[in-house]
């Protein structure tokens, strides 16, 4: 927990929590649980920065994307400190912590999108690069609106309109 009044450094409570992992981490079951997260934070950053498109170009906005989900799965653990160790790990549980990830994955059309924006081809069904996106915003989909949410996108419903 950062201290978000000076913007670094730590809080009380995030130095005893600090301690407190540290300390839980030299018994049996601490080193097992860190293994466990370690292989959590590797798999969501294959899903985020490998090369999952079907080109094989990099993502150069990846490692910011991955920053932000470290953020989301961080959260996530806390959250879950209450759940089964085995659950927060576990990528087939619904409380796997890698699931506040999925939303950040970029689909293979808003890649295309990507590239052709950074080949000076504009696509103006496109998604706009995250650090464009705006909170709350409706963008045009190829089933209607999406809203950007902060964490992945929300359909939005269509109103009919009446004549």
């Amino acid at each position: 927990q950062l201290n978000e009044i000076g913007g670094s450094g730590l809080t009380r409570e995030g130095l005893k929590q600090a301690q407190d992992d540290l300390k839980n981490s030299l018994t049996p079951d601490g080193a097992g649980e860190n293994k466990l997260r370690e292989q959590t934070y590797k798999a969501v950053r294959s899903m985020i920065v490998g090369k999952a498109d079907s080109f094989g170009i990099p993502d150069p906005h990846a490692e910011e994307t991955y920053g932000h989900a470290m953020a989301l799965m961080l959260k996530a653990e806390q959250q879950g400190k209450k759940d089964k160790v085995q659950d927060m790990y576990d990528p087939e549980s619904p409380r796997w912590i890698g699931n506040v990830a999925k939303p950040l994955v970029k689909s293979i059309n808003e890649r295309v999108a990507e590239i052709g924006q950074n080949q000076g081809v504009t696509n103006p069904n496109g998604p706009p690069p995250l650090k464009d996106r705006i909170v709350g915003k409706l963008y045009p989909a190829p089933n209607g609106q999406v809203r950007w949410t902060g964490q992945g996108w929300q359909q939005v419903p269509s109103v009919p309109v009446s004549r």
